[in-house]
């Protein structure tokens, strides 16, 4: 559910009539994420394979086929029916970026991250800081 969920939530926040560039821009942006979601918990539970428990093996080998299962629905199942038959997108959803001739489709507009955003106002507050320190020390 977990993998389908993130590919089906970044179809619907992506803007356009055209479905395949939707599920094509979903699968480019979130498709290596999920694929290394799924890598990382597939080699977590792989060490379970070999034991000697029936138990942990019984578990190993369901966790395995969850896994599995759930990666091929989410990067290929849902892809080919979003595209095929994907429904109208968010109010709020973002344009996609037209390509044109030449130009590397992989690339992606320059966004504002959280990251940068807490960065940027905590040195606007400094810069407001040593101004106010400033005017009282003159």
């Amino acid at each position: 559910i977990d993998y389908s969920a993130h590919i089906g939530h970044c179809f619907m926040v992506k803007g356009g009539t055209d479905n395949d560039a939707r599920a094509t821009e979903s699968l480019a942006d979130i498709g290596a994420s999920v694929l290394n979601g799924a890598m990382s918990t597939f080699l977590a539970v792989a060490v379970l394979l070999f034991s000697k428990s029936y138990v942990f093996r019984t578990l190993a080998i369901q966790f395995a086929l969850t896994v599995t299962l759930g990666v091929l629905h989410g990067l290929i199942l849902l892809p080919v029916l979003l595209a095929l038959f994907g429904p109208k997108p968010f109010a709020s959803a973002e344009p996609i970026k037209e390509v044109s001739e030449g130009e590397d489709p992989v690339v992606k507009k320059e966004s504002i991250s959280p990251m940068n955003t807490a960065h940027e106002t905590q040195h606007e507050v400094e810069q407001v800081g040593e101004d106010a320190f400033e005017e009282n020390t003159a």
